[in-house]
């Protein structure tokens, strides 16, 4: 039920329970009065009897009086006035009840009473003894119907019936009018500006013209808006500060690992110098014959393309580009990782293989230097655990989700993976929990920052995957990245 429903009804429930207390008073008062007068027009009648019958002689008193009070009675149409002979006092007709009212009268002795028949039909009745001289002679009566009485409640009651209900339903037009005004419409404003805050709609104010409470909530929410949009501010700045500033890092780290590779690097460039050296030295020195001459430029240009390669791939893979995801087969990054790093993994005398099926290849939908940034430092960090004559190995493939990365698609659908396992000392079970902790290092100082696989952790999760190490019972460690497939149709078991 809304609040103006509930209001309107308390109220009129209100007005009908004051209404209907009124009425009840006022009847309950008017029967009263109504008797009251009845009694003392009864008691005022009965002294001036009483008086009269007084004066008369004993020996003519009983007929004379009786004779008094038939004259008096006949002058009354609406009140019985009897004389009763005797010292005994008038006992009600069997089956009808009595009700005294009040105490007798100090002067006469007279007492009131009302008295109810089994018809339900009512009488107050005033009796007075009658003393002669002081010798009982008999009672005088006088009864009266209360029927006009009855009469006049009932309608006192069907007026008041009728005056409540039309007071009633004024009542609650007025209430419905100033309840839908002053609080139904306000109400309905207030939900709807709440609305459109729920969903992100913080350009529309409430317009406030009264000076009572709703007025005041309609304004702390004015202003409410107005603190959420200065938040919504201060989060967009804080979000992009945090954006550039993550992308800085990851900029930095790609650097870093672009500085551990340099020596490979330079030792994968020397070969290609010294054959171009070489051979052009035998054309400048005209040792070459001319019928060589042809294949001696091949063959610098293909070494001038190889160092091109070499270089164009280091190049991509330490500038700063704005991320964009494009669906690529998986196997395919993990090649270009390994062709990255092959060069430090031949001057450190470890061997690099790559498994997993090109046929059943996943095809994720990432940002393709991100994630070879992630691969070249997991490649990176193993290469350097893996002592020389060891092996690095990259599997990719597809395992079943346990759905804690990616619950829609429930505990038995499929997600890619691709794993870095190496042969070198493994990670202690000390230092396993807070490998993925920023600036946590277990490399010699200068060696590390710490922040290579946080931020590597940071990007996959990303990308609604996830970044798991551990250590391996034969030796060594295996990091394992679990990507999404980009292919729906490929989740399905």
């Amino acid at each position: 039920m809304r609040l103006t429903s509930k209001l309107i009804l308390a109220l009129g429930l209100s007005v009908c329970v004051v209404l209907g207390v009124n009425a009840w008073l006022r009847v309950r008062f008017d029967r009263k009065a109504y008797e009251d007068d009845i009694g003392r027009d009864h008691r005022v009648l009965v002294r001036a009897l009483v008086a009269a019958i007084g004066m008369l002689s004993t020996e003519e008193s009983a007929l004379e009086a009786s004779a008094l009070v038939e004259t008096v009675n006949a002058q009354y149409d609406h009140v019985d006035i009897r004389w009763i002979r005797g010292d005994q006092e008038r006992e009600p007709p069997q089956g009808v009840q009595r009700k005294a009212r009040g105490a007798p009268d100090p002067a006469t002795g007279a007492y009131s009473a009302v008295e109810q028949t089994a018809e339900g039909e009512r009488y107050i009745v005033t009796s007075a003894p009658i003393l002669t001289h002081g010798i009982p002679l008999g009672h005088v009566v006088v009864q009266e119907s209360l029927q006009p009485e009855d009469e006049f409640s009932a309608t006192t009651v069907l007026r008041s019936i009728v005056a409540t209900g039309v007071l009633m339903l004024v009542c609650f037009a007025l209430m419905i009018a100033l309840g839908t005004w002053l609080v139904g419409r306000p109400l309905r404003d207030l939900a709807a500006q709440a609305r459109r805050i729920g969903a992100g709609d913080l350009t529309r104010r409430i317009d406030v013209r009264s000076g009572d409470e709703i007025a005041a909530l309609a304004r702390e929410m004015n202003a409410m808006t107005d603190r959420l949009i200065e938040a919504r501010e201060s989060a967009a700045r804080a979000t992009e500060a945090r954006i550039e500033a993550l992308d800085q890092l990851r900029h930095g780290e790609r650097l870093r690992t672009i500085g551990e590779l340099s020596s490979g690097i330079a030792h994968e460039l020397g070969t290609p110098l010294n054959v171009v050296r070489a051979r052009g030295q035998m054309v400048a020195s005209g040792e070459a014959p001319a019928s060589r001459v042809r294949e001696l430029g091949a063959i610098i240009v293909a070494e001038a393309d190889r160092m091109a390669r070499i270089m164009r791939d280091v190049l991509d893979y330490a500038r700063r580009s704005p991320a964009r995801k494009e669906s690529i087969p998986l196997g395919r990054l993990a090649q270009s990782a390994i062709a990255l790093v092959l060069p430090l993994a031949e001057r450190g005398g470890v061997a690099l293989e790559l498994a997993g099926s090109q046929r059943d290849e996943p095809v994720v939908e990432v940002d393709p230097s991100q994630l070879q940034q992630v691969l070249t430092n997991l490649l990176v960090n193993a290469l350097q655990a893996t002592p020389r004559g060891g092996q690095v190995t990259v599997s990719f493939g597809r395992v079943a989700s346990t759905g804690a990365h990616d619950a829609p698609l429930g505990p038995d659908a499929l997600r890619a993976f691709v794993s870095v396992q190496d042969t070198g000392a493994g990670i202690s079970a000390e230092h396993l929990p807070r490998i993925f902790d920023p600036f946590f290092t277990t490399k010699a100082p200068g060696d590390g920052t710490g922040l290579g696989l946080s931020l590597a952790r940071g990007i996959v999760e990303e990308h609604g995957g996830s970044l798991e190490a551990r250590a391996e019972p034969t030796g060594g460690s295996r990091f394992t990245v679990e990507l999404p497939i980009a292919d729906r149709r490929e989740r399905r078991t």
